[in-house]
């Protein structure tokens, strides 16, 4: 009998052993787990601010560019895709990147002003009337050397100065694109960025906007 019971507590104890390691086991699994989860969340989050703050550097870069253009003779002019190349051959650039849950991207051909003397002042003739540059410049999106689409303004003399990274699509709408919905003087700005650095694995793009009230062509510094 006394060998009965000795058998009978080394059972319960290598139960008991055996409980132990697979409780502690789950336990581990579901640390792991929660780990791995909060780890992508952390990293979802990280993407959202670095893709907020890319938008808002580029909205702020299109706000500046076009608070100095004017509008009147047909200009500023929304380009469908890249239908921009076939008008202005100078502005031709490859094809943006397209996704499927995205509107297609409209691009902008605008005026620039002069500043012949570089002083960071719009030049005027006598009766402080703003000189236009006859070269035209734009708003593109296009893909860089590695494929990722960036968003660039292509100045007067033809260079091109990034604005955003990692773009799924730039959307620029006058009045009449708008179906009318905002004034002649207006120009709506939808930029669509993609978080993460890789485009290909994006859920869900954040669209960000702007309204940029346009100068008439014809009016004067003072």
């Amino acid at each position: 009998m006394k060998r009965t019971r000795r058998n009978s507590q080394a059972g319960l104890g290598l139960v008991e052993l055996m409980l132990t390691v697979g409780l502690f086991t789950g336990l581990l699994t579901l640390f792991s787990m929660s780990l791995q989860g909060f780890s992508e969340n952390q990293r979802s989050s990280m993407d959202q601010a670095k893709a907020q703050m890319n938008a808002q550097k580029g909205l702020s870069a299109i706000r500046e560019a076009l608070g100095q253009t004017s509008f009147g003779g047909g200009l500023p002019e929304v380009f469908d895709g890249n239908d921009m190349g076939v008008a202005f051959p100078a502005l031709a650039h490859p094809v943006a990147n397209a996704y499927e849950n995205l509107p297609p991207t409209r691009e902008l051909v605008f005026q620039t002003l002069v500043d012949a003397d570089d002083d960071g002042w719009p030049d005027v003739d006598a009766a402080g009337k703003m000189f236009w540059s006859p070269t035209l410049a734009a708003l593109i999106v296009t893909p860089d050397t590695q494929g990722v689409n960036r968003l660039y303004m292509v100045d007067a003399d033809g260079g091109r100065n990034p604005l955003a990274r990692n773009v799924g699509s730039l959307v620029i709408d006058d009045s009449a694109s708008s179906g009318f919905q905002i004034p002649l003087n207006q120009l709506r700005v939808r930029l669509f960025m993609a978080p993460g650095e890789n485009e290909a694995q994006a859920a869900t793009p954040l669209p960000f906007e702007t309204h940029i009230e346009l100068a008439r062509e014809e009016e004067a510094l003072w």
